[in-house]
């Protein structure tokens, strides 16, 4: 028997995590033995969880062997109608599993979390199907007078979670922004009109793409100055309401073969609509030269690299659409609508002179039913289609069945 002694004087928040640890180590059979747990003095609280989810993925066309792209939604991967892959490919993956451990003392609350989401050279699906560890989050933000300050990896200011699209495929669509970087934060609430507000004002890590007119992308690393994003939003009765504001330094120091440097700029405006107690209605659009990494996954580069060593920025339209209704507590349905268009790639000859994507839409459709309070099973189906500037299109189909477990 294995006995899970907590330290007096903190509150700990224990979950399947710790007890399953705690089951899994080897004692004496028939001997009792204490597992104690011992937390500094000034940790109030402290949690852990996660979950653990497996999905199957089925396209009507392969992104290539042994391809991340054939397990999550990488929109700048959708196939054209002419490339050669396998068709109706299968995989299942077991990757978006993660943890995390999280808590606070009297003015500071800190979150790391896990997956397995890492790069994992070659394909080892054969062998044992491992998967790579991953960091998705690791901050901490204190509480002051002046205002909450958060340093760390974690969403992006420029993101509202609260317009987050209904989705249950693994991946980003084209036009959503999901973004997790590294950044220092500021936070104030406000109060208008009876209305609670926040603004944010973020410093986050800078790093941009630029492709070469032969198609290849490219990432600088010349940066000196950090991404500004701005964020206000309100949040009334009926729902939630965003506008944010970034301007980035697009810098490039290699000799012979980029020497310039851009100034950029995006808008994204998002909100959250409940419509009744069972419908909701999520909004996102962004606009803006340069906005690049944080929409569609990186869909477009920011800039386009020419033979004379500058750079031009690549101007970006991205809109998302997600309506869900909950037919019961433990029974919903989503549909989702997203647009992206990119305008300043013409010059790009690309690989084998097929141009690049310059359009791409998508709709899909799930359903999410929970037999248990902590197990949700989902399928979703999603149709995209593409353009490129060679005049040629693509286009995908995906079905996504999930079993998620939280714990």
């Amino acid at each position: 028997m294995v006995v899970l002694r907590v330290v007096p004087r903190v509150n700990v928040v224990v979950s399947l995590g710790v007890i399953l640890l705690a089951a899994s180590l080897s004692f004496p059979c028939g001997a009792a033995e204490e597992l104690t747990v011992k937390l500094p003095e000034w940790v109030n609280s402290l949690e852990v969880g996660g979950m653990l989810k497996m999905s199957a993925v089925t396209s009507s066309q392969s992104a290539g062997a042994n391809a991340l792209a054939d397990e999550l939604l990488i929109a700048s991967h959708v196939p054209r109608d002419d490339s050669e892959g396998e068709a109706n490919q299968l995989r299942m993956t077991a990757r978006e599993t993660r943890f995390w451990l999280k808590g606070h003392d009297d003015t500071t609350r800190f979150h790391i979390e896990l997956d397995f989401s890492g790069y994992t050279p070659g394909s080892l699906e054969v062998a044992n199907g491992s998967a790579g560890l991953r960091l998705r989050h690791a901050y901490t933000e204190t509480e002051t007078q002046y205002g909450r300050f958060l340093f760390g990896q974690t969403w992006s200011t420029l993101q509202n979670t609260q317009a987050s699209m209904h989705k249950t495929l693994y991946g980003e669509l084209p036009g959503e922004l999901v973004k997790r970087i590294v950044q220092a934060r500021w936070t104030a609430g406000f109060n208008l009109a009876s209305v609670l507000g926040y603004v944010y004002v973020g410093l986050e890590s800078p790093a941009f793409t630029a492709q070469q007119l032969n198609g290849t992308l490219l990432q600088p690393d010349d940066d000196r100055v950090p991404d500004l994003a701005l964020r206000a939003e309100l949040n009334p009765v009926w729902g939630n309401i965003s506008l944010a504001a970034v301007v980035r330094q697009l810098r490039c120091d290699m000799p012979g073969e980029c020497e310039d440097q851009l100034n950029a700029r995006g808008l994204i405006v998002s909100g959250a609509w409940r419509i009744s107690t069972a419908d909701e209605l999520h909004i996102q659009y962004a606009r803006g030269d340069g906005l690049g990494r944080y929409m569609g996954g990186n869909l477009y580069p920011e800039a386009v690299m020419h033979d004379d060593a500058s750079l031009t920025l690549v101007d970006s339209e991205h809109a998302a659409l997600s309506y869900q209704h909950r037919w019961t507590p433990s029974l919903h349905t989503a549909v989702i609508y997203n647009f992206s268009e990119a305008q300043g790639l013409d010059a790009v000859i690309g690989f084998n002179g097929q141009g690049v994507q310059t359009e791409l839409k998508s709709l899909s459709a799930n359903i999410m039913w929970w037999p248990q309070r902590r197990w949700r099973l989902s399928a979703e189906w999603l149709l995209a289609d593409s353009d490129w500037t060679d005049g040629k299109t693509g286009g995908l189909e995906r079905w996504v069945f999930s079993s998620r477990y939280d714990f």
